[in-house]
């Protein structure tokens, strides 16, 4: 309990002239390990880390965590970390597109990924109380996973469009580099265009059955 005058003086600090009574201290952090989602991150300090202040004023505070990979250079989304009271950080993704109109609006950070987030040693709070130690976590979202492969059978046509489903968004370009179909002596792969796509009804059918970014369309 802090003994202070309320309303505060026009000149008054915005956080009381307290000294830490102990090192600054990681309470709490997440996510952690592997998760099926990660909306966010956030981790809560024992001490206070800002001064009181308007919203604005939070979003142009510094934040004393790096994590690797870079998200935005990485996943290619917009996001902000923002101070919740002045003793919790927390990262929170702006969401794209619009999931209910079927385009799986991004609002969490992409899957198939392993992210390192660290509080680097020194880092102070408002009262004066430091990191002793580096504090450090990791958390994994789920890889990525076929659910269907279109273009198989025991009877096919001799030219067919093959497309492969997956239960989540991916670079087509870099998933047809892990793609091969045994045939002979020919076993390469490339895109299918979009004529070829137009001209296959069932690769049709598909690719328009499926959420964006999850269908790959390709010939051998």
């Amino acid at each position: 309990t802090l003994e202070v005058p309320f309303p505060p003086a026009p000149d008054a600090p915005s956080v009381p002239d307290v000294v830490a009574s102990g090192p600054l201290e990681v309470l709490r952090f997440q996510p952690d390990g592997d998760v099926d989602l990660a909306p966010f991150i956030a981790l809560t300090f024992n001490e206070p880390m800002i001064e009181l202040a308007t919203l604005e004023e939070l979003d142009l505070a510094d934040v004393p965590v790096e994590v690797t990979p870079d998200i935005p250079a990485t996943a290619g989304i917009d996001g902000r970390w923002r101070w919740i009271g002045t003793r919790t950080l927390r990262f929170e993704v702006t969401p794209s597109g619009d999931a209910a109109d079927g385009n799986d609006g991004l609002d969490r950070l992409p899957a198939a990924t392993e992210y390192a987030v660290t509080v680097p040693a020194g880092t102070a709070s408002v009262n004066g109380a430091e990191l002793p130690d580096e504090i450090s976590f990791t958390f994994t979202t789920p890889a990525v996973t076929v659910t269907d492969v279109s273009g198989l059978g025991d009877s096919t046509r001799l030219d067919p469009v093959f497309v492969a489903t997956f239960d989540q968004r991916v670079a087509a370009d870099a998933i047809i580099e892990l793609i091969e179909v045994e045939s002979g002596d020919v076993n390469a792969v490339r895109l299918a265009t979009d004529a070829e796509v137009d001209a296959d009804a069932g690769a049709v059918g598909r690719v328009e059955g499926s959420l964006d970014g999850r269908a790959v369309a390709f010939v051998r």
